[in-house]
């Protein structure tokens, strides 16, 4: 009976660990189906559902936690798209988008680090706007080699913006 006691308590320090303080469980419940439903909006639009999750977080928790939680939340929905659609994934330009990630990430984070909590949420705030009034892009054929840039660009972002 001692060892299901020490799997339980283990099991619940883990739980506390993983889990902010400054969130109910119930909160907790309402993220994580937010969570469901701006990823279903993703998945059926093509855009919103980022931004959506951004939004919504930033109702409960400050822009320091919601950048790096938000990009934790985004992956976990593109890795389940990912390998939904895994035979529509063109691997060939995969390394070349990770390598120009590696930039991208390794500059953003120098700048990010040194931003006030005011820079960050003024940041955040336009790029929703931006998001809702601007049109979109328009669909551009990019070479192969290009996605370097693209890859550098959107991790750049993310430092400051969550996973864009």
């Amino acid at each position: 009976m001692e060892e299901g006691q020490a799997v339980l308590q283990w099991g619940q320090a883990m739980l506390d660990s993983l889990v902010p303080t400054a969130l109910t469980p119930g909160s907790m419940v309402l993220l994580l189906l937010a969570s469901m439903l701006t990823s279903a909006v993703a998945a059926s639009f093509g855009i919103g559902g980022g931004v959506g999750m951004i939004a919504v977080l930033l109702t409960a928790l400050p822009p320091i936690v919601v950048v790096p939680l938000h990009g934790v939340i985004q992956a976990g929905s593109n890795l389940g798209r990912a390998i939904t659609m895994r035979a529509d994934i063109a691997r060939g330009i995969v390394p070349i988008f990770a390598a120009g990630s590696l930039l991208g990430i390794t500059l953003g984070s120098l700048l990010v680090v040194n931003l006030p909590t005011k820079v960050l949420q003024i940041v955040l705030g336009l790029f929703i706007l931006w998001t809702l009034w601007f049109p979109g892009l328009k669909a551009n054929r990019i070479p192969d080699k290009g996605f370097f840039w693209v890859g550098a660009v959107a991790s750049f972002c993310t430092m400051f913006l969550g996973a864009t």
